[in-house]
């Protein structure tokens, strides 16, 4: 048994040493969860030194992945839904996602499933913005709290999913190629051994903080998205506020492992891609009407979207615009917004006389 135990560790070895000297398309996922060649035992400087052997390598793996990856990436780029809001983010610091993950080197780390170069995965983007909205807007807007409307809209409820879907954060390809972007080294220092292994002492200012594993950081800038099932002009304002929600959250939060340390925060670039190439402006019309709404049920106490567009509060605004072609473009999206049914039927009697004796 332990012949085959030794053929299979110099098999690994030699195929490592192949690896970094000749490597071309391999995948660092696999690398990082298939080639350790020891973990512990005897030699427990040599389990150290194949560590940092196989770290480095899957490092060269990403950066030898530069064709392929930008191609998919741009076919990605080709493919967002209509109702997209597209964004650029940038590391101001190391990030690590992933890092409690199951993984031979005790440190995880997300990678691509396909490409194996670094991602955001779109769940972690998804928790941090409902966690901020619930703790940080609310304080402004309660709907944001969990259970509120805001909150329901864009991340659901236990009983029907959101509206919204946060997509991946894929990292740019130039980033992968350059010298201090894509995965970098890192060290793990527990300041606070004793405490945590045995627990015997309370952790203190004066224990021996202990460089221990190396692991893999990353940093880079990162293509994020958010796209709305509702292709309306609505579905296109709730786009746009998540987006700002989420921009929020990564630049005061971060994202990922270590943020009490000031790992995981991303800034937006200020060349940043904001929407999808080809798609349509926001009419003014529809601007006017979405901030019109949320001004009406902040300062009336309306509770939903749905009473605030048939209230009497929009019907007098809405007289009060001057401009005849605009005030008969924004007539439109409020009935719109009404539906037939309503506006046909016995709904916003009050509101509905302003709106035929003002209009020509």
């Amino acid at each position: 048994m332990q012949a085959c135990r030794n053929a299979v560790s110099n098999e690994l070895s030699h195929l490592t040493e192949q690896l970094q000297k000749e490597v071309t398309f391999s995948h660092a996922g696999l690398l990082l969860d298939r080639y350790l060649e020891q973990v512990s035992g005897q030699e427990r400087g040599g389990s150290a030194k194949y560590r940092k052997n196989l770290l480095q390598t899957a490092k060269l793996a990403v950066k030898h992945l530069s064709r392929p990856y930008t191609l998919a990436f741009e076919r990605r780029e080709s493919l967002w839904p209509e109702n997209s809001c597209v964004d650029d983010v940038e590391t101001i610091s190391r990030m690590i996602i992933g890092l409690g993950s199951d993984s031979v080197l005790e440190t995880g780390l997300s990678l691509h499933h396909t490409y194996g170069v670094p991602i955001i995965p779109g769940t972690a983007l998804k928790g941090l913005a409902a966690h901020f909205a619930a703790s940080v807007w609310k304080n402004d807007e309660p709907e944001w709290d969990i259970g509120g409307e805001y909150h329901t809209i864009v991340f659901g409820s236990s009983a029907s999913a959101g509206n919204l879907v946060f997509h991946d954060g894929w990292i740019q390809p130039q980033c992968v190629e350059q010298e201090h972007k894509g995965l970098l080294d890192d060290i793990l220092t527990p300041h606070h051994s004793d405490y945590y292994t045995s627990g015997n002492a309370a952790p203190t200012d004066f224990d021996d903080p202990n460089p221990a594993n190396s692991f893999l950081s990353v940093a880079g800038t990162f293509r994020i998205a958010i796209s709305c099932e509702d292709t309306s002009e609505n579905g296109r304002a709730w786009c746009k506020l998540t987006m700002q929600l989420l921009r929020s959250a990564l630049e005061q939060w971060g994202v990922g492992g270590k943020t009490s340390s000031g790992y995981g925060r991303l800034i937006t670039k200020a060349s940043a891609v904001e929407e999808p190439l080809g798609a349509p402006e926001v009419p003014e019309e529809e601007v006017w009407l979405y901030e019109t709404i949320q001004r009406i049920k902040q300062e009336h106490h309306i509770p939903s979207d749905e009473q605030a567009i048939l209230s009497t509060p929009l019907a007098k605004l809405w007289a009060e615009e001057p401009d005849a072609e605009l005030k008969a473009k924004k007539l439109v999206a409020i009935k719109r917004r009404w539906g037939e049914d309503k506006w046909n039927g016995n709904y916003g009697k009050k509101a509905k006389k302003i709106y035929l004796a003002n209009s020509g």
